[in-house]
This record gives structure tokens, sequence and C-alpha cells, in this order.
């Protein structure tokens, strides 16, 4: 955190004279989540809450309490991007100043700019972590344990900072510096922010990858070859779905790969990984560093030059060895799969869920099919039960016919009555086997 030694400024004196008197009541919102500020305000009474949607859950939670004295809604206007989300705690009575006034006053007054650079708002900081967890576990888990990283974030102003160990120096879209952002803010804010400690990193990849169980199982993974962007993500799926021990629902699959292709050319990784995802195992698309590939827990799956491959292993010697659906087998050095831009490559890790389904038959597979035709199923089967008992009846009625005593009334009344019992189970036969 930056020290600054700025002559003492009057807020209140210095925004009145610009500024129009309002009130807010209690939970009222004075900027929405994802809203960039069209008004900046001064407290005079009450106090306004700074939240923002953390974990576990993303609920919206109270990170800062902002108090009589206070000016809010300037720090989004600085960075240029929606930053914060500001609801009044109680009834306030506050100044509110539009940005043109605001901004006349910021480029006449180096004061206010001073007052502005001696605040380091908690927001600016979890806002930095918040980009940078975006697919990185490990930072993630910092997210995670955001009150106990509180003390550690620093804040450097309009300076040039030097390199410190342990962290990283970031723009507050998490760029690290010194590399340029697309624009420029209003002022030089760099945030410093410690580097995730190496064994959480690995822990979350472990707990990302496969089971120990699993990783134990001694499937070997294939992948038959496929070309098209229709048959390569089918092949990838069912490989992965063998490798795994998961159900392959061949006709589901061609479906959403389909649904997708009417929409688009060729499948993406994030198409990739729904798929698997409904294969019923455990997907997350991380971006890793390229130093932390060689502890990706494989199969894992990527993209390279817009093709799909999947990452078999990795060799002692750090050799990639890859299963390309067009190539086949092949094995690399990782530099080959470089990206173009930055150093972390996406990356689908893959794992069972613990209620995954088994890969053998079932039949209750077929329930959810049959389901919408229950009434027809029923009816087959009554119909079909009908007509095979009246089968029966044709070669029973000939027996009795043969075992019937010549001569007689008795013998021409009983040959009468199975004449007419054959007939009639012939017309109900035929009645059951036309509704079926």
């Amino acid at each position: 955190m930056t020290v600054h030694l700025a002559a003492h400024v009057n807020l209140q004196d210095l925004l009145s004279s610009h500024a129009t008197q309002r009130r807010a009541t209690p939970g009222e919102t004075l900027l929405g989540p994802g809203d960039s500020p069209s008004k900046i305000w001064f407290i005079i009474n009450g106090s306004v809450r700074s939240l923002a949607a953390l974990p576990p859950q993303n609920q919206w939670r109270t990170v800062e309490r902002h108090n009589s004295g206070d000016l809010i809604g300037w720090l989004g206007w600085v960075h240029k991007r929606p930053i914060e989300h500001l609801r009044a705690a109680e009834n306030c009575e506050l100044l509110e100043i539009d940005l043109k006034p605001f901004e006349n006053l910021w480029q006449s007054t180096a004061s206010l700019r001073q007052w502005c650079a001696e605040k380091s708002p908690l927001i600016e900081g979890l806002h930095v972590l918040q980009q940078l967890a975006h697919g990185n576990p490990a930072r993630s888990h910092q997210l995670d344990n955001w009150r106990q990283l509180q003390g550690k974030l620093q804040l450097l102003v309009d300076h040039e900072p030097t390199s410190r160990p342990g962290g990283h120096w970031h723009w507050i879209n998490g760029q690290i510096w010194p590399k340029a952002i697309p624009e420029q803010p209003r002022q030089q804010r760099l945030i410093w922010l410690p580097d995730p400690d190496d064994a959480v990193f690995q822990l979350s990849l472990n707990k990302l990858g496969p089971t120990r169980q699993q990783q134990k199982i001694d499937h070997q993974l294939t992948l038959r070859r496929a070309s098209g962007p229709r048959d390569i993500p089918l092949a990838i799926c069912k490989s992965l779905a063998e490798f795994h021990g998961v159900p392959f629902n061949r006709d589901n699959l061609l479906d959403e790969i389909d649904a997708v292709l009417n929409r688009q050319q060729k499948l993406n990784l994030i198409n990739v990984g729904q798929l698997l995802s409904s294969l019923d195992l455990s997907v997350s698309l991380v971006e890793l560093p390229m130093a932390q590939l060689s502890r990706v827990p494989c199969p894992a799956v990527f993209t390279h030059q817009d093709h799909i491959i999947v990452l078999e292993g990795i060799a002692d010697d750090g050799q990639l060895r890859l299963l390309d659906p067009e190539l086949g087998p092949l094995t690399i050095d990782p530099g080959a799969i470089q990206p173009a831009e930055g150093e972390r490559l996406p990356i689908l890790l893959l794992r069972r869920r613990p209620d995954s389904k088994e890969q053998r038959f079932s039949w209750s597979w077929y329930g959810p099919f049959l389901r919408p035709h229950r009434r027809e199923l029923i009816e087959v089967l009554v119909t079909s039960g009908v007509v095979n008992v009246l089968a029966l009846v044709t070669p029973l009625g000939i027996m009795r016919l043969i075992n019937a005593r010549s001569g007689g009334s008795d013998s021409l009344d009983a040959v009468i009555s199975i004449g007419v019992l054959l007939i009639g189970a012939s017309v109900v036969a035929a009645i059951a086997s036309a509704l079926r």
C-alpha cells in the first residue's frame, strides 16, 4: 500500500457547489452489479455497503462499509469499467454529482486525485482476483480465503513498481505489469497479489483430476481414427467414456453434436466439455501455466490450431503423448503447443463423479425412452398375451375332436361346440392382432 502525506481536503466543501443533495433508504441500490457509474456520491450521513459475489455459492456479501465522509462510485469511473455494487445500509444523506463536473474537478484539483490515491478499497483487489480465478483453481482457492488475503494486498498509484518476490503487480483486469492494457485508466493503480501456494495448486489439480482409485484402474486409452467436425468429437467422447467406464449413448451425442453444428462450423473446447459432461463425467475447464502442464492428471483434452487433441500422458523426459483423431498417436515437445498469446493453455480436466453410472447393460436404460409411450406398450403387451393364449385354442380343439367318440348326438354336439369355439378364438385373435 502506498503512503502519501496529502494536504487535508474537505470533500463536502469541494463538491457541494457541483452536487445535488439526495436521500437513500435502507437497501436502495445506488450502483447495480455490472453497471458503470453514472454518478459519484459523497456520504454526509449514514453508511453504504460495497458488495461482491464471493464463494462458495457466489452470493452477494458485504466486503466493505463506507461511512460518513467517504466518496463512493469513483473507483469504476477511474478504471473505466464496472467494479462496485453499492447499496445503502441505512437511511443516508448524500451529495450526488454528475460525471462531467466531477471530471473537471478531477483535472483541476490535485488534492482530489491525492485523496483517491490514498484509498485502497478492498473490492479493488477482489475484482483483480476474480479476473484471475476464472479457470485457475489455485486463484480460486485464494478467492475462497479472501479474508486471509486482505492484509497481503498492496496498492501502488502513479509510480513505476519494483519487482517483489512471491507475487506480481496486476492491472485491474488481471494483466501482469508491465504488459499494456487496452484502455488506460484515469489513474494508474496497480495491485500486488501474492502468487498461489504451489502445494495448494497441486491439491486443486488432484481434486479436478481422476481419483486415486480411478488411476489404479488398468484401462488403456485408445482413440479410433476419425475426421470431420461430426466424427472427431464423437470419437473422443467414445474413447474417454470407455476409459472412465461410463455409459456411452451414441444417438444422444450425435443429436447434441448436430445441434451445435447447426449454429457453428465446428465444435470448440467448451462444446466438447459440455458433451463430456453429459456422459456423467465431472469436467473442468482450466487455464494452466505451461510450467504446470507436467502435473496435469491424464487423460485431458485441449485444442491446438483449432484441432481437438487428447493428452494421453506425459513421459518421464517431459514429452507429451497425444492422441490425434486424424493423425493417430503422437509424441511432441511441450513447446510445440505453446499458446500464441499468454502463457496459459486452456485444457479440460476429467474425472468420474462419485455417483457416476457404470458402463453395463440395464433394462432401466430404456425407461426414459419408453415412458412417453407407456400406454401403447401396455396395450401391445396385453394384446400379445391374448393372441398367444388364443393360439393354444386351435391345437387343443383339434386334439379334442380327435378324441371325441364317433356317432351319437353327444359326439355331434361336441364337434359343433368345438367348432364354434375355434371360430370365436380365431376372430378374437384376429382383432387382437389388428389392435397390436
